[in-house]
C-alpha cells in the first residue's frame, strides 16, 4: 500500500511540475506578445524573425488597432506564416524585418504607404525594406516570412 501511495504522490508531483512549466511558458508567451505589439506600435522598428517565430502556432494577437494576426503552422525550418486581418482604416506603422516577407492579398484592399504603392495581389519585401501597410476598406492577407 505504501508503494502505491508513493507512486501516486510521485505522479502527482510530476503532473504539478509539468503544469508549472506550462504556466511559465504561457507567461513567457504573453510577455513576448506584449513586446512584439510594442515593436509594431513603435513605428520604424525592426521586427526580427525570431520575435515572430516565438509567437506560438494557432495563436492570435492584436498587432495594432484594427490589425489581428493569426500564426499558421507551416512546414520547414526558417519559414513562418500569419493570416492577418485589417479592419477598414487600419494602419500597420512603418517597420521592417531581418528576413524576406511575402504578402498575398486574399481579399480587400491594401497599400504600402512607405513605398507609395497599392498591393493588388502579392508584395515581396527584402530584408530591412521598410513598409507601412494601410487598408481603406479592410482586407485579409497571408504573410510569409523566410529566413
Amino acid at each position: 500500500m505504501d508503494i502505491q501511495l508513493s507512486e501516486k504522490i510521485s505522479a502527482l508531483n510530476s503532473f504539478l511540475n509539468e503544469m508549472e512549466r506550462g504556466l511559465n511558458s504561457l507567461r513567457d508567451t504573453q510577455q513576448h506578445t506584449k513586446q512584439l505589439i510594442a515593436q509594431f506600435q513603435d513605428g520604424g522598428r525592426l521586427i526580427g524573425f525570431q520575435s515572430l517565430a516565438d509567437v506560438p502556432p494557432h495563436s492570435s494577437l492584436q498587432v495594432t488597432a484594427g490589425v489581428i494576426a493569426y500564426r499558421v503552422p507551416i512546414a520547414g525550418p526558417g519559414r513562418l506564416a500569419f493570416v492577418t486581418q485589417f479592419a477598414p482604416g487600419a494602419l500597420l506603422p512603418t517597420h521592417h524585418h531581418d528576413c524576406i516577407e511575402i504578402i498575398h492579398l486574399l481579399s480587400g484592399d491594401l497599400s504600402d504607404q512607405a513605398q507609395g504603392s497599392d498591393i493588388a495581389h502579392t508584395a515581396t519585401y527584402e530584408p530591412l525594406a521598410p513598409h507601412q501597410l494601410y487598408s481603406a476598406g479592410g482586407c485579409l492577407l497571408m504573410a510569409y516570412f523566410e529566413k
